[in-house]
């Protein structure tokens, strides 16, 4: 694998059973990517693939069913063996079994702000799952505005970011919608700094949401176990609207751990071996 390729997060977005093309976070518009054959390709497919041919840490999968309509689509996830990237799955979760249920299958869980529905809710989530390390926070914005409901917007990014790492959240993705699939080279290099510099003021005030978590700690302390938290390095991803292969690498001089694409990798805009002759600027 050339150097450095392996920072590409390759992205699937699901519609009616078929993988589409985002543009602009315009759902309603989203149309099927087709093969050579100008036949609909499926999730299953560009899954396998993009394994094979990027052999990614990470792939990026988008229900839009669940996102817009409320009803995630499982049967159009793909599954990928134990040893090909883990599958972030992002389903516009609003029912907590629902997330519960997606772990169960295996895949890692994104929450947007745009559909979360309370802190509340994460609170009672993050209690029951009992292992934070399956979810991931996306901070999705739009042309810059951050997209979240009343009660986070009140609350305020800063502070919202702060609370949920003081509540363990280490995976963090930053997109701004109105880059996907735009060609725009990406618009995220403020909310990027905005979150590290946030994380890195909250390291040392590791919290969990559960009262009983004190009770195991008590527990493992009499059995000489340690499971007391320590300073946690978070995991960002963040993309949108990536161009080349130097905006990716752009981009991870940022300090993210992977990139977000999807149209670049559709068009062979963007491929493995363009990475080999660059160097991180």
């Amino acid at each position: 694998m050339p150097g450095h390729a392996s920072v590409v997060v390759p992205v699937i977005d699901t519609r009616n059973g078929w993988a589409v093309h985002a543009i602009a976070g315009n759902r309603a518009l989203y149309r099927p990517w087709t093969d050579s054959f100008q036949q609909p390709r499926k999730p299953q497919q560009l899954a396998e693939e993009f394994s094979r041919v990027w052999q990614p840490r990470w792939l990026y999968v988008a229900d839009l069913d669940g996102i817009i309509d409320g009803q995630p689509q499982t049967s159009s996830w793909p599954c990928l063996p134990g040893d090909g990237p883990r599958i972030l799955m992002d389903a516009g979760f609003r029912e907590i079994d629902d997330v519960l249920t997606a772990v169960n299958l295996g895949y890692e869980v994104i929450l947007g702000t745009e559909s979360l529905p309370s802190m509340a809710w994460l609170q009672e989530l993050i209690v029951r799952l009992e292992d934070s390390q399956r979810l991931w926070i996306s901070l999705d914005f739009r042309q810059g505005q951050w997209q979240a409901p009343a009660e986070f917007q009140q609350l305020g990014l800063t502070d919202f970011i702060s609370q949920l790492s003081n509540w363990s959240m280490t995976h963090w993705i930053v997109l701004d919608l109105a880059d996907v699939g735009q060609g725009t080279g990406g618009s995220t290099a403020e909310q990027i700094r905005l979150l590290r510099e946030t994380l890195e003021k909250s390291s040392r005030n590791w919290k969990h949401p559960a009262e009983s978590y004190q009770s195991r700690l008590a527990q493992s302390c009499q059995h000489g176990t340690q499971v007391v938290p320590t300073e946690r390095t978070p995991t960002i991803l963040a993309g949108g609207g990536m161009r080349t292969a130097q905006d990716v690498l752009q981009l991870q001089t940022q300090g993210v751990s992977g990139v977000l694409v999807a149209t670049a990798l559709m068009t062979g805009t963007i491929t493995p071996d363009q990475f080999a002759p660059l160097r991180m600027p």
